[in-house]
C-alpha cells in the first residue's frame, strides 16, 4: 500500500513537471510571437548578419525562458538548420564583394558626442587632439584615438578656435640669406660637450661664417639657456 501511494505521488510529481514546462513554453512562444518577428522565409531569401543577431537573441531567450528549439523555429518559420548554420561563426559574416561594411573599430554615437563634449569643456577646451589623448592614457582613459578625435572635430566644424585656446597665426616663412663673401652672415648652434661625470654636459655655443664655413667665435658653459649670452661671444673678423 505504501509503495504504491509513493508510485502514485512519483506520477504525480511528473505530470506537474510536464505541465509547469508546456506552461512555460507556451509563455516563452508567447513572448516571442509579440515580438513581431516572423519573417516568413523562403528559398533563396537573403537575410542581413543584423537581422540574423536579432532572431539568434530572440530565440535563445524564448529557450531560456522555457521554449524548445525546434518551437520557436517554427513560430519564426525558420527551420532548425538554418538557424545553426546561422550561429556559426562563419555564417554571421556578410560574404557579398559589394556590401558595404562598418569598420570593426568605428566609433558610436554616443562616444562622438563624448569626444565632442570633452573637446569644448573647460579642462581640454584649449587643448589640441594631440594633448588630449595623452592627458586622457595618463588617467588611464581611453576614448578615441587622436585621429579619430580630428575627424569628429572637422565633421561638426571645431578645428577653429575654441575656448581659451589662442587662435592660429599666420607665421611667415623665414628669409632665404645669400652670402657672397667672408664676414657678411652668422649662423650660431649649440652642440653638447661629453664631461668626466656621467650624465653632464656643456654647452658649446659656435658662431660660423656662413661664406666660409669657419668658426669666428664660441663659448662653453654648464647652462643651455643663456643664448642672449651668445650675442656677447667675442669673435675675429675673417678677411
Amino acid at each position: 500500500m505504501q509503495e504504491q501511494l509513493k508510485q502514485e505521488i512519483k506520477q504525480l510529481q511528473k505530470e506537474l513537471n510536464r505541465k509547469d514546462k508546456a506552461l512555460a513554453e507556451t509563455a516563452a512562444l508567447l513572448v516571442l510571437k509579440k515580438s513581431g518577428c516572423h519573417l516568413g522565409f523562403r528559398r533563396g531569401q537573403l537575410t542581413s548578419v543584423k537581422e540574423r543577431q536579432q532572431i539568434i537573441a530572440l530565440i535563445t531567450e524564448a529557450q531560456l525562458a522555457g521554449a524548445r528549439q525546434a518551437k520557436a523555429c517554427e513560430l519564426l518559420g525558420l527551420s532548425a538548420k538554418t538557424l545553426q548554420r546561422w550561429m556559426s561563426a562563419d555564417e554571421m559574416k556578410d560574404k557579398r564583394i559589394d556590401a558595404l561594411k562598418q569598420p570593426v573599430n568605428k566609433l558610436t554615437k554616443l562616444e562622438r558626442q563624448r569626444i565632442i563634449r570633452l573637446v569644448n569643456s573647460a579642462e581640454y577646451g584649449h587643448l589640441p587632439p594631440s594633448k588630449i589623448v595623452p592627458t586622457l592614457l595618463d588617467k588611464g582613459i581611453w576614448l578615441a584615438s587622436e585621429s579619430s578625435f580630428y575627424r569628429v572635430m572637422k565633421a561638426h566644424n571645431l578645428l577653429v578656435h575654441r575656448e581659451k585656446a589662442k587662435p592660429t597665426r599666420n607665421v611667415k616663412r623665414p628669409k632665404s640669406l645669400t652670402a657672397t663673401k667672408p664676414n657678411e652672415i652668422y649662423t650660431w648652434d649649440i652642440t653638447y660637450l661629453p664631461t668626466r661625470i656621467k650624465g653632464q654636459f656643456l654647452y658649446l655655443y659656435l658662431v660660423m661664417d656662413v661664406y666660409s664655413r669657419k668658426v669666428v667665435g664660441w663659448q662653453s658653459n654648464e647652462r643651455r639657456n643663456i643664448i642672449s649670452d651668445a650675442t656677447r661671444i667675442r669673435y675675429c673678423p675673417i678677411f
